[in-house]
């Protein structure tokens, strides 16, 4: 009888180690499969901020590459102002315009105009594209 005992008690043991053992094993799995999801999100999160930390090298050297063409215009503009005021300070438009006031009254209204002329090209607005009817 001892020995039906003593094989109840091991089986018992035994049943409750593997029960044990077949829950730990099931737990590890869960456990497993749940972090490879997250690790999956991760990678996916570092590829994006990666994706992004390239895009904004890049749009920092274009904002650079704009900056000094910038630079460059503003040179040029500012060279063609002091050839204005150069020309202008050497002419006495006062004088002139009294002396000949057709003369420069002419010439002023046209500069004007194509001033006006170009201003409107440089801030004009696209006009939108109309799709063809016939597509």
């Amino acid at each position: 009888m001892f020995k039906i005992y003593a094989i109840l008690a091991i089986v018992g043991i035994v049943a409750t180690v593997g029960t044990g053992a077949f829950v730990y094993v099931s737990s590890l799995q869960e456990r497993v499969a749940t972090l490879q999801a997250n690790n999956a999100k991760l990678e996916g999160a570092v590829r994006t901020q990666q994706e992004t930390i390239k895009r904004a090298t890049e749009d920092a050297k274009h904002f650079e590459q704009l900056n000094t063409q910038l630079s460059a215009d503003l040179k040029v503009a500012e060279a063609g102002v002091d050839q204005l005021r150069s020309t202008l300070a050497n002419h006495d438009l006062t004088r002139l315009t009294l002396a000949k006031p057709g003369l420069i009254e002419t010439r002023i209204n046209n500069a004007t105009n194509e001033l006006f002329k170009q201003l409107n090209i440089d801030t004009a607005i696209a006009p939108p594209i109309e799709p063809d009817p016939a597509q």
